[in-house]
């Protein structure tokens, strides 16, 4: 019996060691692949708002760059960054994505801790797909942007929660607000999560502690700047989804005028409450699931993050990478697929931004949105995206249906 255990054990510490293996190689080539490009426009804008925060201060920036939506803790991370570039031979670009490539390569080993702790099958094969996961690889190890940082901080946020951790798990969701304000989304599922009123509090009062300490300074000083820039950022409109298939209805010449008045009036409505039927929703078919106890945080997320790309009236392709480590877990062979469809069309639009290969500078500004192929692929993705959630929503109808 006691050599059972012991072999049972040192099966899985040998597991474990492969998939530490695994990581750092990808690790590895991610960091080859950053040093040897520069990456899109988005690294532009963030090398420039760094020279402006060194020049002009953290809390001026907000007034003089409406665009810049970044929390002010980026902000401080951004003139870091910049004095370190200046200190060392390593340009701003590559320093830049060390944040999300060593957030991919911490988020490995998170997963691994929640599929434990979930008890599901094949752990090394779905950290192996997360691992190589194209749309990571592109988006941290080429495109520049802090997308995965602030999925790691929930996958973390996720691990917490799960081991009845709430204090540690409302910090770091605070902490990932001040990455992006993206995971407010988040905000009516994990209140439904927490089923009693103390864990709630608890939570949402620690989720408080670094935001309250980060903001607050820069909402008493300036605080229609930073409000308009932060929290009412609105990304490119019409490329995506609901968006784009709109705008195609609204541009076709041959169509009745009457129709694309009509179309024109709802993809208005599309783009000035997309976010408000997003929570509804989000909220109604959170309260549906999590009260029944059918589902667990990662299923949550996922959930979530496919209602808001489903609906979005604004999109950036490195939104691509908000789903993939979540999709594997709650739906291995469609998460799969998602993986590999958006890695190619990831690769196929930094191509045509970057005027063809190799990749080096990939130029939205310059080059504009994508066309053609891509076009078309954007929208397979979205109804994959639907697929996903049509079948998750689904598999979890039935039993809370029956009654089981």
């Amino acid at each position: 019996m006691q050599s059972d255990v012991s072999i049972h054990g040192a099966n899985k510490a040998e597991n474990f060691v492969i998939v530490l293996i695994l990581a750092s190689i990808a690790l590895f080539i991610k960091l080859i692949l950053s040093y040897n490009v520069y990456g899109t426009n988005d690294v532009s804008y963030y090398s420039a708002f760094s020279e402006i925060i060194q020049k002009f201060g953290t809390f001026k920036i907000y007034s003089l760059v409406p665009i810049y939506n970044h929390p002010p803790l980026m902000s401080g991370i951004l003139k870091l960054i910049k004095l370190v570039e200046t200190k060392s031979h390593f340009n701003f670009p590559f320093l830049f994505r060390l944040l999300p490539i060593f957030a991919d390569y911490a988020s490995i080993f998170i997963i691994w801790k929640l599929l434990k702790k979930y008890k599901i099958k094949n752990k090394v094969l779905i950290c192996l797909v997360c691992i190589i996961n194209p749309i990571n690889f592109l988006v941290s190890g080429f495109h520049g942007n802090t997308d995965p940082v602030f999925i790691f901080f929930i996958l973390l946020t996720i691990y917490f929660a799960e081991n009845d951790n709430f204090i540690f798990s409302g910090l770091i969701y605070g902490v990932s607000m001040c990455v992006k304000i993206v995971p407010i989304i988040l905000a009516p599922a994990l209140f439904f999560y927490l089923r009693d009123s103390r864990k709630r509090i608890t939570f949402f009062l620690s989720s408080l502690v670094l935001p309250s300490i980060v903001f607050l300074p820069y909402l008493l000083k300036d605080f229609y700047p930073v409000t308009k820039n932060i929290f009412l950022y609105s990304s490119l409109k019409g490329i995506w989804g609901l968006g784009h298939v709109l705008v195609s209805i609204v541009a076709n010449e041959n169509i009745n005028i009457n129709i694309r008045n009509f179309t024109y009036t709802v993809f208005k409505f599309h783009i000035a409450y997309g976010i408000i039927i997003f929570f509804m929703l989000s909220i109604l078919l959170s309260k549906f699931f999590i009260s029944n106890k059918k589902v667990n945080l990662v299923e949550v997320t996922f959930l979530v993050f496919c209602l808001f790309l489903v609906i979005t009236p604004g999109f950036g392709v490195q939104y691509l990478s908000w789903l993939p480590l979540f999709a594997v877990i709650v739906s291995p062979k469609l998460g799969m697929i998602y993986m590999l469809l958006g890695g190619f069309f990831l690769y196929r639009v930094y191509a045509y931004w970057s005027g063809g290969l190799p990749l080096y500078y990939a130029d939205s500004d310059s080059i504009g949105q994508w066309i053609g192929f891509e076009k078309t692929l954007d929208i397979i993705l979205w109804l994959l995206i639907i697929l996903m959630l049509t079948k998750f929503l689904l598999e979890k109808a039935a039993p809370v249906v029956l009654g089981d």
